[in-house]
């Protein structure tokens, strides 16, 4: 028989112990697998859900990838799956501008009508610049 002192070391106490360590570092190991798992397919629909607004109207034209709502999970899902079956980013992207058509971006693209979108602001801050300046 062991003496008092030692069989709380090894006794019942420290089985205990270990159980709990054991537990432990199961369940870190269970939490941390699907973060793994899913890293490289999670960055990639959220690559793409960046650029793409949500268009459930209730959301304020906010992006895919920030939207919590229900339609916003449906569209990234939707995404997850088309990046899946071996379609790029463009590809994806495409089809979802072929669907609603360029409403769907949360930018306006950087060409034809639409660059005005990126160049006004520039030039209504020039004009209005010099008209503070001639009255001034």
């Amino acid at each position: 028989m062991l003496p008092c002192r030692l069989r709380r070391v090894y006794g019942a106490p420290m089985v205990q112990r270990e159980r709990i360590a054991i537990s432990i570092l199961v369940l870190a190991l269970l939490f941390s697998l699907p973060e793994e798992a899913m890293g490289a397919q999670e960055a990639d629909v959220m690559d793409v859900a960046q650029e793409l607004a949500c268009l459930c109207g209730s959301c304020p034209t906010r992006p895919l990838d920030e939207c919590r709502c229900g339609y916003a999970g449906e569209q990234r899902n939707r995404i997850a799956k088309k990046l899946d079956s071996g379609m790029t980013k463009g590809q994806v992207i495409a089809g979802f501008v072929g669907e609603f058509g360029e409403r769907i971006f949360v930018t306006p693209p950087k060409e034809g009508f639409n660059l005005m979108a990126w160049i006004m602001p520039i030039v209504g801050m020039v004009f209005g610049g010099g008209v503070v300046r001639t009255v001034l």
